[in-house]
């Protein structure tokens, strides 16, 4: 028989997750808050990959911040993220995979599978043609697609067990600070089926000591090189305080070439890779 151990969360509604002869019910008012451990990672992966396919929002860490994620072969789920977000429908969402092959279903890739399987898994967005098959209804306005392949794996099983790309962004309103602990998006998670907790994502900062700037979201025009949009923060409130960049994104759809749409975190490695690659630079 199964035990059942009740997770009393403030007002939440009941959701159910099994592990061995161990059922855990959790009682919530807004989304289910969890906390992510190993002993549990299988079943909150296939939590995951339920909510996700019953066309609800998700947020869980990556390696770069909080995400908000929906399949993004589910259009009414797309049209919900601009909706919490807030975001301009003319900004492109970025999808989400598990592997480099997996790339090559929903991109038209111009370069060597080895110079992606030295930039992935890893902070990076690559920008290419949109393949076909690829929801109409995502970036309609475009067609570019940028894909990632996070170092995280939780992120990376959803995607493989979904078995369909996920459209991710930052967990946030638009405009606003990227997160990178859960407590930075309450403001959304009634939004939100599933909260995964996996602890802060990034390397804190002693303010006293450090001029980093604290990044806001970075909204991305695919078509302009380097034309990222940032906000400054003009409150800084805490002592300590963490850098907030979100990807490098770079733009591979013309063949041979590539552009710098957003530096993000890990520019100079990029373009190291880019470059021994042999390709040249259109900034």
């Amino acid at each position: 028989m199964f035990q059942i151990v009740w997770k009393n969360l403030p007002s939440f509604t009941v959701k159910h997750f099994c592990s061995g002869n161990t059922a855990v019910a959790f009682r919530c008012s807004m989304p289910n808050l969890v906390k992510l451990t190993e002993d549990s990672f299988s079943e909150l992966v296939q939590s995951a990959v339920s909510a996700l396919q019953e066309g609800s929002l998700i947020a869980l860490p990556t390696d770069t911040l909080y995400g908000l994620a929906a399949l993004a072969q589910k259009s009414e789920a797309i049209h919900e993220i601009y909706r919490v977000k807030k975001r301009n429908p003319l900004k492109p969402l970025a999808v989400c995979v598990a592997h480099v092959a997996d790339i090559y279903h929903w991109a038209k890739v111009t370069v060597p599978e080895k110079l992606l399987l030295e930039l992935l898994p890893g902070p990076v967005t690559l920008v290419f043609q949109r393949t076909s098959i690829l929801n109409v209804d995502l970036n309609p306005d475009t067609d570019l697609i940028g894909i990632r392949i996070p170092d995280s794996k939780f992120i990376r099983e959803i995607s493989i067990a979904c078995g369909a790309p996920l459209a991710l962004t930052s967990a946030n309103i638009s405009n606003q600070k990227s997160p990178l602990a859960v407590e930075e998006f309450q403001d959304i998670w009634s939004n939100v089926a599933v909260v995964y907790d996996g602890g802060i994502i990034g390397k804190q900062i002693n303010l006293a000591a450090s001029s980093s700037i604290v990044q806001l979201e970075q909204e991305i025009d695919l078509s302009r090189p380097n034309k990222s949009v940032t906000q400054d923060s003009s409150k800084i409130t805490s002592f300590e305080t963490c850098v907030r960049e979100g990807s490098t994104v770079v733009n591979l759809s013309i063949e041979g070439h590539y552009s710098v749409l957003r530096d993000g975190i890990a520019l100079e490695n990029t373009l190291s890779i880019l470059q021994k690659f042999g390709l040249k630079s259109l900034n």
